[in-house]
């Protein structure tokens, strides 16, 4: 007699997926996608283990009058300054959240200024040109005016008061407060030497002597601007700064041609090196930097010239004078770069450059033809890049910046000038990249190991914390889509859970994306308070949210979706540290149809 047998019951399997660490990815197929990329990558960043909601930001400086366009760091010796440029005004925000301003020199709004620091033996001082005005320089106590040489002006008289003097000039002086003056020909002799002034009148200022001179100048003498200028042009047609092997070297705006002073002076005359026979392509320089490559030879320093048209020539030595120690290296072509003239960046001994080939290495761009993309750094997000520098080619705020402590580097697409950008960032550790929105900066520098931008009317120290300006971060992912090790069979998908290690409450919104489809969460993202916690089997999939609290979230969500392929997409609201350490599927296995 035959036995009645129970119906076998489907079994669900579980597979667990790591957090898509490789970064983004707009290189390979879908379909051949590496399960631990992303197709959608956005205020993540993939360390060596996990994936973290990218740090937040907070107000370091606000109320500077106008929009900041370039942040400025001096380092000198024994102290470091931070500056911004905003509309007229060049501010002092070293200190946080009060701002100084400084008219010693002038600013017209020019957009990037460009700025090198630079030792001589007279001390550290910061050089910074905007093709606009004369060049500018701070000294690590006030700001001068670089100006073509205007000769000795006469005093009339010096008073003292103790260490204070008050000089009045024979003519109107044009000086500002900080500027400084070689004071010379007064007697006694405490009168003369190297100052930084106070402007009291048209004709007047006073100044701070080493030591008391005993009384009132018997003669009186005269000043030269401290900082001044001769020969072929003057730093008011310059718009790039750089140093190379102790000098100073700036671009002529709209030219082949550079600029550049004696050896170990910041001041002088300035002569002109001409280019416009080597760069077979013409078009005009836009940035230069000094270079360290190993050869065959060994270690070699190389100064680097870049062409708003992607030629790049190079030249080894030190004095341009001499063509026994100034020879030409190489003339090679990368992509046309992005506009502006930070987008450059000095990564280790390399120079990294972003263009329309993506970021690339210059010491392998030397050597390999621009079709090989292989070489490029940003070669898994090149088509990417490539199409923004064409669409947002004609806005300015474009940079690369290398953040050390952070293991970052930064790409800043300006979408719209100064109003709207988002970040490419690169982990340096792995290679891995994914895309930063929220901080909608016009440029970027290190103060220190702090990361700073400037937006609108402020400075903004960024990479810190986990909210910004204490509102939540907002991500969203989507994982390369996976067969789950059974590319031909369809499977009915009934569970997931992303898996996070969470300081606090995290929101989050998702849905299952099957066989390549592409759909996002249709809930309303919003940060829930602690007691908001949907939970399994009992709230409706891509309706409730549901919220993480604490340590690590090992709760399944219903899910519902038949494919051969899934993806989880999510995203995420939080103000507190979050990792993603893995996301799992459960699953019933089908047939192929």
């Amino acid at each position: 007699m035959a036995r009645n047998r129970p119906s076998r019951q489907q079994v669900v399997q579980t597979t667990s997926v790591p957090a898509p660490i490789g970064g983004l990815n707009s290189r390979d197929s879908i379909a051949a996608m590496p399960p631990t990329d992303a197709i959608t990558m956005v205020n993540w960043f993939p360390t060596p283990t996990t994936l973290d909601v990218r740090g937040g930001s907070q107000d370091w400086c606000t109320g500077l009058g106008g929009t900041v366009t370039s942040i400025l760091v001096y380092n000198g010796l024994a102290n470091t300054k931070l500056f911004a440029v905003a509309a007229s005004t060049l501010w002092d925000v070293t200190v946080q959240n009060t701002p100084v301003a400084t008219n010693a020199v002038s600013v017209n709004g020019a957009f990037a200024w460009s700025y090198v620091n630079f030792g001589t033996p007279a001390g550290q001082f910061l050089i910074a040109v905007d093709g606009n005005a004369a060049g500018h320089i701070y000294d690590g106590v006030g700001w001068s005016t670089i100006f073509p040489g205007a000769g000795v002006v006469t005093f009339t008289s010096i008073t003292a008061s103790g260490t204070t003097a008050t000089a009045t000039t024979s003519i109107a002086h044009g000086l500002k407060t900080g500027n400084a003056i070689i004071v010379s020909g007064a007697v006694p002799a405490a009168y003369n030497g190297i100052f930084n002034i106070v402007v009291t009148g048209t004709n007047t200022f006073t100044y701070t002597m080493l030591t008391a001179p005993g009384g009132n100048a018997t003669t009186p003498g005269g000043y030269t601007q401290a900082y001044q200028t001769s020969g072929g042009t003057d730093l008011s047609k310059c718009n790039f700064v750089s140093a190379f092997k102790g000098r100073l070297y700036f671009i002529v705006a709209n030219t082949l041609k550079i600029a550049y002073f004696p050896a170990t002076q910041v001041s002088g005359v300035l002569s002109i090196f001409d280019m416009s026979s080597i760069f077979k392509l013409g078009g005009h320089l836009v940035a230069m930097e000094s270079w360290n490559i190993d050869t065959v030879q060994g270690p070699n320093d190389y100064f680097a010239f870049f062409s708003n048209l992607g030629e790049v020539v190079v030249y080894t030595g030190f004095d341009p004078t001499q063509s026994s120690t100034w020879n030409l290296s190489g003339i090679f072509r990368i992509g046309r770069p992005a506009s502006g003239n930070r987008f450059i960046s000095k990564v280790g001994s390399d120079l990294y450059a972003v263009t329309v080939d993506g970021v690339v290495p210059l010491s392998k761009a030397m050597l390999t033809d621009r079709s090989q993309g292989s070489f490029q750094v940003s070669s898994k997000i090149e088509n990417l890049i490539n199409n923004d520098v064409v669409t947002y080619s004609n806005n300015s705020g474009w940079q690369i910046i290398l953040h050390p402590v952070g293991n970052k580097i930064i790409i800043n697409v300006p979408v719209v000038t100064l109003t709207t950008s988002y970040q490419y960032v690169c982990n340096t550790l792995t290679g891995a990249w994914t895309i930063f929105n929220g901080w909608n900066a016009a440029c970027f520098e290190l103060f220190g190991d702090r990361l700073m931008y400037g937006a609108g009317n402020k400075i903004t120290w960024c990479d810190v914390g986990f909210s910004d300006n204490a509102t939540a971060i907002i991500t969203d992912l989507k994982p390369a889509f996976s067969s789950f090790g059974a590319p031909g069979q369809n499977k009915q998908f009934t569970m997931a859970r992303p898996i996070f290690s969470a300081g606090g409450t995290l929101g989050i919104a998702a849905t299952l994306n099957t066989d390549f489809r592409d759909a996002a969460p249709t809930q309303t993202l919003s940060l829930p308070p602690q007691a908001n916690v949907s939970f399994w089997n009992v709230s409706v999939w891509n309706v409730a949210m549901w919220s993480v609290t604490g340590d690590v979230n090992i709760n399944w969500q219903s899910v519902a979706g038949i494919g051969y392929q899934a993806s989880y997409r999510m995203q995420t609201i939080s103000k507190v540290q979050c990792s993603l350490l893995a996301i799992d599927y459960g699953y019933q296995m089908g047939g192929i149809y």
